[in-house]
């Protein structure tokens, strides 16, 4: 079944800016006139397509850090994709963006903007983090920069699922250290941990302690007051974890 008439006229009146959406309350979208929503002192002009693809280039590396051509082309569905590149190539000439290699992978050049800061130093941090997080959004830079092959199984049929419905990656510093399939069982008030699958990485105590941390926060983000593991692939982990849950 088709979408509506109404429907298919505001949504192309969107893409064309003559309207803009709004969210209210419970997510709910509304449309509206630009000149009741933007800033009277906000410049309207609209750009060259040299601007615009220069816009979205310099928007890309500053969100991604690091990103291919493809990337970015792939953001400026406004303008073709050859006239990104040649903008693209203009910014590198001019030192605004410089080409890069990243040590041991042979893949296709990278971008970044010149003025970004190259001595990051990473934290070991932990965090659950979402499918959709911009992390992972990318399935092949999951597996170009941290040899990460992920996959949201939501959308995958059920006798073909390796780690479960909705896995959550665990990032740990610059490593994936687990997926983690998990669902709120909300009238229990229970985090059912259906799969903590650990990848082949070598965990400390101190990388569990956080794991373990994070998982009491995410126990309470979910309104739940308790967690219950059902199937894990390192049994040496998982009575660490409970071990520490227990304290």
């Amino acid at each position: 079944m088709g979408r509506r008439p109404a429907k298919v006229a505001l949504e192309r009146l969107y893409f064309e800016g003559k309207l803009m959406v709004v969210r209210g309350k419970n997510f709910k979208k509304s449309y509206d006139l630009p000149l009741n929503l933007v800033p009277a002192e906000t410049d309207q002009t609209v750009p060259s397509a040299e601007e615009f693809a220069g816009y979205v280039i310099r928007r890309t590396l500053s969100g991604l850090g690091v990103a291919y051509a493809k990337e970015i082309v792939s953001r400026a569905r406004r303008v073709k994709g050859n006239l990104v590149k040649k903008v693209l190539e203009e910014m590198v000439a001019n030192g605004e963006v410089r080409s890069i290699i990243v040590d041991g992978l042979k893949t296709a050049p990278l971008y970044m903007l010149s003025d970004q800061a190259t001595d990051i130093e990473i934290a070991s941090d932990v965090f659950i983090l979402s499918p959709f997080d911009i992390l992972n959004v990318f399935r092949h830079r999951l597996k170009d920069f941290f040899d990460f092959d992920y996959q949201i199984e939501c959308f995958v049929p059920a006798p073909k699922r390796k780690y479960g419905y909705f896995s959550l990656p665990v990032l740990a510093g610059d490593v994936f250290m687990a997926r983690m399939d998990a669902k709120a069982d909300r009238k229990q008030k229970m985090l059912v941990i259906h799969n903590l699958h650990f990848e082949e990485v070598v965990l400390n105590d101190q990388l569990i302690s956080k794991f373990v941390e994070v998982l009491k926060a995410f126990v309470l983000f979910n309104q739940c007051r308790d967690i219950t593991f059902v199937k894990t692939n390192n049994d040496v982990y998982m009575d660490a974890i409970k071990q520490m849950l227990s304290e």
